[in-house]
């Protein structure tokens, strides 16, 4: 009986140290802050399943007004922590990818993942639905490029070095001619401005001595000022160049990066192909 007795009290002793424990760990400030970190971070659904390499399941359905094709944000958080201290300042929301919605179920829906930055996994990442047209025309045209790409239309940065003719060849046909027509046009007009200037500084060079000084100010003031206009266009003609390719180059970063499924247990070897991976690649996982 003494025994018994005994272990009872050490069972309830252990349970009563145990809640303890968990009482002071729920009090914790760090801990209170990461709850509320968790919680400002909520969204209105999270990714519970990766059923393939592109295709996830997320807990919103039919009953939470979702649609076929509804765009979704996949939602990150980024803490700053004090050093010191370790209590969180601030917590800001950012996006690391995007998706959208192909089939709705009661409660789920399978969703197809757009994009998804490097580095990051999907699973119980909060969505919140794409609201703001601009963020939404920007998928769109990522999706656009994506389709081209799938089909094997994409096109290469080499033609680029005419301005709008890579746009063009792309589907965005009116920024395309818009540009190569503006590059065109201050080109021409920068060639015949320079051209017309030169005619005039000639006419100044060649007349003869004597004449007013009104005259001789009037063809040189023609030459300089057709000069600063050529020079005008040049520089115009230039920042266009220069817009092309920022364009070009924030067009190939919006496709993004499709989310990868992590490769199958085992030893892999890699060829590098380009420049942005390593000529030979051995890799092992368990």
């Amino acid at each position: 009986m003494t025994l018994l007795t005994s272990n009872k009290s050490l069972r309830a002793g252990a349970l009563l140290l145990q809640a303890l424990l968990v009482t002071a760990l729920s009090l914790s400030p760090v801990m209170a802050q990461k709850k509320m970190a968790d919680t400002d971070m909520a969204g209105e659904g999270l990714i519970v399943r990766i059923q393939s390499a592109d295709l996830v399941f997320i807990d919103l359905g039919t009953e939470h007004g979702i649609t076929r094709g509804d765009l979704f944000e996949i939602i990150s958080s980024e803490m700053l922590v004090h050093p010191l201290s370790d209590s969180i300042l601030a917590v800001t929301p950012k996006s690391v990818g995007c998706l959208q919605v192909l089939q709705i179920y009661p409660h789920t829906a399978l969703a197809r993942l757009l994009q998804l930055d490097r580095g990051e996994d999907p699973m119980l990442k909060p969505i919140e639905r794409v609201i703001d047209p601009e963020r939404r025309a920007e998928i769109e045209k990522m999706m656009l490029r994506g389709v081209r790409a799938a089909a094997g239309v994409d096109v290469s940065r080499r033609v680029a070095v005419i301005p709008g003719l890579y746009q063009t060849r792309i589907g965005e046909t009116r920024k395309g001619w818009g540009l190569l027509a503006a590059s065109g046009v201050s080109l021409i007009g920068g060639f015949a401005y320079r051209s017309n200037s030169n005619d005039w500084y000639d006419q100044y060079q060649n007349l003869p001595a004597g004449l007013p000084e009104s005259d001789y100010s009037f063809y040189f003031t023609k030459a300089q000022d057709k000069r600063s206009r050529s020079n005008n266009l040049f520089w115009l003609a230039g920042a266009l160049y220069v817009y092309n390719w920022v364009d070009i180059l924030w067009l190939g970063d919006a496709a993004g990066v499709a989310y990868q499924a992590p490769p199958s247990t085992g030893l892999h070897v890699a060829l590098g192909i380009n420049t942005k991976q390593p000529l030979l690649r051995l890799t092992h996982r368990f």
